[in-house]
């Protein structure tokens, strides 16, 4: 039996990750793709191993590319 997939919001996946809110933001900023503002926490965590010098602070300071100005194919 397959398991279904939980989409979470910001504020539940950041519960999740034991994280704050603003950690989630900080990654959307960053790139993390949530359509429709959910995401999994499977999802989450495998963008965080793609992205291991992840940091909110440096988000929120501008030191990733804009968000819309990410292409992926």
């Amino acid at each position: 039996m397959s398991e279904k997939r939980q989409y979470l919001t910001a504020s539940e996946l950041a519960w999740e990750l034991r994280r704050s809110v603003w950690y989630v933001y900080g990654m959307k900023k960053a790139g993390f793709i949530m359509p429709g503002g959910t995401a999994t926490v499977e999802e989450a965590k495998e963008w965080l191993r793609s992205h291991p010098n992840f940091s909110a602070r440096k988000a929120k300071m501008g030191e990733y590319p804009k968000r819309n100005s990410i292409r992926h194919l």
